[in-house]
Parts: structure tokens; C-alpha cells; sequence
């Protein structure tokens, strides 16, 4: 079979020379995910559509850090209104909208403003994450819009941190925090961090993807009074159980506190944990509860 029947000759080349501008970007490689297809068609290949469509919006994100158009925005805000509207409104927008630059912005501006940063994070940054999260959900909005969201609420945590001090120094314990083996999920687990430092702990984030052992050394070598273990997915949190296990065997003295999605206070205690924490708020009051500290 000869390549150029299939169109091979009309693909831009290079694939990644791509223009600034995230539509022009679509235009540009929306050509070579049909060819993509047309080929798979023509060779009884078995080519992940989802991988193709997944590659058009994130590659962007990841090598020109754009974020991805939305193909509809439900809250779209005029531009003669953002001028009017106040910060706290104008971090929730931009983290919806993945905008790091201005969430960064904003969040300086509130910040001078004498805004605790506990009401910045409820009721501006959390609300924007849930929105994106609920929209994921329903299937309305994809993994760009999840991951620009993140990654702007993280970049506003940044300037948070910069201007409190006081943010995790460890005067109420030393915690110990990461997502289970198989699952590498981690927004909600960040969350939990922010509220935990803010509450008065040092924080030692293991990150995603954590095994069991993993948990048990951080915990022995960091003299850990908690750790906390999250998992986003019905799949993962069964491997929660096994972590708990590890930590109880080197650590007999570490409180354990679990959350995620899937779980529940009952599912908890069946799998050995000392609390359950639906959300970030909670999650740093039952620490301090599992303490004694409040």
C-alpha cells in the first residue's frame, strides 16, 4: 500500500511547530487525527479514538502551557462586568478558567486587601474547583479543563504560602499525606494539604501512586502523629486497606485518616482507619480531633 493514497503527503510537518494561538493549534492538528483514523480504517488498526482527542487538547496544555478552548462556558463573565466584579469572583472565574496568570493576580489583590486566606480558599477557590469537578462528572467538561483548573489553583496557593508564614510550620503535628497505589489522582489530596497547613501542621506530601511501604517509612522517618491516605476511584480504595495495615505494623502510634470520593465513614472503619474526612475542611478539623487538639 502506498503511504501517500492515504494523505500522508497533506500532514503538516513538524508535528510540533505549533502556532501560539490554542484554535489555530486545533486546526492545525484536527488534519492529522483523521489521517490518524483513515489510517486505522484502511490497516483494521485498533487506534484509541479517546487517545487521538486527548492528544489535540492536551498537548497544548503540556508543551505551550495553553489551556484548551471550552466549547461552552455556562457562567461566561462580560468583560465591562469583570471590571466591577471583586477579586474573590474574579479568582473563582479564573480558576474555572484555568488562568494562572490571573488567579495569580487576583489572588494578590485580595490578599493586600486584608482577606483572610481560609474565605479565599472557601469561597473562591473551592466553589471553582467543584464547578469543574461537577461539569467533569456530568461529562461536560474533559481532563485539560480538570488539570488547567488544578494547576491554577495551585499556582494561587503559591502566593497564599508566599504571604503566611505561619503555613505549615508544624506547631499542631507532623502529617503525612498521599494517594494510594493505582491511583494518581491528586487535586483533592492538595486541597486537604492547603487546609492542613493552614490549620497548623507540617505536611509531608507524598504524592500519587503510593505503596503501602512507602507510607510506613515516611511515617517512621518523619515521626509522623498522622497519615493520610486519599483515593479517587471505587477501584483504588480497596488497595487502602493494605497501607493501613503497613502503617499500624511500624507505626502503632500514627493516627490514620482517609478520604476520596468513593468512601465513606462506614466503609472507613471496616478498613481499619481512626476518622473519615468527606472534605478538606473537615479533614483538618478531625486531625486535630484525632489528637486531642480540639
Amino acid at each position: 500500500m502506498n503511504p501517500t493514497s492515504l494523505g500522508w503527503d497533506s500532514i503538516p510537518s513538524p508535528i510540533f511547530s505549533c502556532p501560539p494561538d490554542p484554535y489555530d493549534y486545533q486546526k492545525l492538528v484536527e488534519p492529522i487525527l483523521f489521517q490518524l483514523l483513515s489510517l486505522s480504517l484502511n490497516l483494521s488498526l485498533n487506534l484509541d479514538l479517546k487517545i487521538c482527542l486527548d492528544s489535540i487538547y492536551l498537548t497544548p496544555y503540556h508543551f505551550l502551557q495553553i489551556r484548551p478552548p471550552r466549547i461552552e462556558d455556562p457562567n461566561p463573565i462580560p468583560l465591562e462586568e469583570e471590571i466591577f466584579m471583586s477579586s474573590l469572583a474574579a479568582i473563582r472565574d479564573s480558576i474555572y478558567k484555568g488562568s494562572s496568570k490571573d488567579s495569580v493576580k487576583y489572588t494578590k489583590m485580595e490578599l493586600e486587601r486584608g482577606t483572610p486566606w481560609e474565605e479565599i480558599l472557601q469561597k473562591a477557590m473551592l466553589p471553582a474547583l467543584n464547578q469543574v469537578g461537577d461539569e467533569f462528572s456530568k461529562g461536560t467538561a474533559f481532563l485539560p479543563e480538570l488539570i488547567a483548573a488544578g494547576h491554577a489553583m495551585t499556582k494561587s496557593v503559591e502566593v497564599i504560602k508566599a504571604s503566611v508564614p505561619s503555613m505549615g510550620l508544624g506547631g499542631q503535628g507532623v502529617f503525612v499525606i498521599g494517594t494510594i497505589f493505582g491511583d494518581v489522582h491528586d487535586i483533592g489530596k492538595n486541597i486537604v494539604k492547603i487546609c492542613l497547613e493552614g490549620a497548623g501542621f507540617r505536611v509531608v506530601d507524598l504524592g500519587t501512586d503510593v505503596h503501602p511501604e512507602t507510607f510506613a517509612q515516611a511515617c517512621r522517618e518523619n515521626k509522623a502523629d498522622l497519615a493520610g491516605i486519599s483515593a479517587l476511584l471505587s477501584s483504588t480504595m480497596l488497595n487502602i486497606e493494605q497501607a493501613i495495615k503497613a502503617i499500624r505494623k511500624e507505626n502503632p502510634k500514627t493516627r490514620i485518616l482517609v478520604g476520596g470520593a468513593p468512601l465513606t465513614e462506614e466503609y472507613a472503619r471496616k478498613l481499619g482507619a481512626d476518622g473519615f474526612a468527606p472534605d478538606a475542611y473537615l479533614a483538618a478539623q478531625k486531625a486535630k480531633e484525632l489528637l486531642g487538639k480540639n
